[in-house]
């Protein structure tokens, strides 16, 4: 069902005040970083500490980042009148996901497939990455791979 443009204007409110808010959390991080180069040495155990912190608040500013991006992207579709569109089906997003969700850019069927597709290319590249580190760095068809030197050893036995 197509929203209506009260629904349109709640949820353009909604994420005005997310982008507000998130380009509010940039500014208090940049802030903090700019703040925090300080030239005393710590205790490496303290400096790990440290280190743990810094990993975690750029994870945290790198998925404020995304979100930031997503709600600019769904306040750019309320404008030219894509919002609330799936961008894999062209259905009609429900009124109730956006509302949980404000930029939400697929029903849940359709993320919930978008879902099983990332995680099944995820376990792909790391089954292939696992494989890759399980056979030699060099291939098998260059004479002085240690597969090749193994055979040629075991061959030279007999």
């Amino acid at each position: 069902m197509k929203l209506s443009s009260q629904q349109i204007e709640q949820l353009r409110s909604e994420l005005l005040e997310m982008k507000a808010d998130l380009e509010k959390k940039q500014q208090q991080h940049a802030r903090a970083d700019n703040q925090q180069a300080s030239g005393i040495d710590n205790h490496p155990a303290d400096r790990a500490s440290e280190y743990e912190e810094e990993v975690m608040q750029q994870t945290f500013q790198l998925a404020d980042q995304q979100r930031l991006e997503e709600v600019r992207a769904s306040l750019k579709q309320i404008e030219d009148g894509s919002y609330g569109i799936c961008i894999d089906t062209g259905e009609p997003i429900p009124f109730e996901r956006l509302a949980a969700t404000p930029y939400a850019k697929r029903t849940i069927e359709a993320q919930r497939e978008f879902d099983e597709r990332a995680q099944a290319m995820t376990n792909e590249q790391a089954h292939e990455e696992t494989m890759r580190s399980l056979t030699d760095a060099e291939t098998a068809a260059q004479r002085n791979s240690n597969t090749t030197a193994r055979l040629r050893k075991e061959h030279d036995a007999f």
